[in-house]
């Protein structure tokens, strides 16, 4: 599991704030590519409080129209 700087740190500031948005009546969930298995090891490590959502097949980012920011999803010139 490869895991870029920036989601990282996205995934821990959500994280160390999350008592806020839950106070709040928000919800975070994470989505990515990633596969269930590899998302619960994310959680645990990072010792995450919130859902992580696998888009293995892509509709989410595409509906969002960010499948293209993702790893090997990225376009290639």
């Amino acid at each position: 599991m490869h895991i870029r700087a920036p989601v990282l740190k996205e995934s821990c500031n959500f994280r160390d704030v999350h008592g806020s948005i839950e106070g709040a009546d928000a919800v975070v969930l994470g989505v990515s590519p990633d596969d269930t298995v590899s998302h619960d090891r994310f959680a645990e490590k990072y010792n995450l409080p919130f859902a992580l959502l696998a888009d293995t097949d892509h509709r989410v980012a595409e509906a969002y129209g960010t499948a293209a920011t993702w790893g090997s999803n990225a376009p290639r010139s």
